[in-house]
């Protein structure tokens, strides 16, 4: 196994169709439908990437950011935020990443590959 990635995405399709390619990819995959149920995942669980939607109802993955900035050993971990839109609310500091939808499976799979191993 390569590590674990907790996806954080409103669209049940999006979630699955990302943990299938995660998986075959070699990682355990994690998945949440909102930033609150991440941070109750989170609570039990650390993954070594958050892979995270910016527009989602309940919690928005930019404040799921912003949350994790208050602990400590949630704050380390590389996130990647997806977006359909070219604009984006303010975006955390490096290593995080802020991407456009829809997501280049290449790129995926080498940017995870190169933020779940730091």
């Amino acid at each position: 196994m390569r590590g674990t990635v907790l996806v954080v995405d409103d669209d049940q399709t999006v979630r699955r169709c990302l943990g299938e390619f995660l998986e075959a990819e070699g990682y355990k995959v994690l998945s949440a439908p909102n930033g609150r149920a991440a941070l109750a995942i989170l609570e039990e669980e650390v993954p070594d990437l958050l892979l995270v939607e910016v527009d989602m109802p309940v919690m928005s993955g930019s404040r799921l950011a912003e949350a994790l900035a208050h602990y400590p050993d949630l704050a380390r971990i590389p996130l990647i935020l997806m977006s359909r839109r070219k604009e984006h609310e303010a975006v955390p500091p490096p290593p995080h990443r802020v991407v456009q939808k829809p997501l280049n499976l290449d790129w995926l799979a080498s940017t995870v590959a190169t933020l779940a191993a730091a």
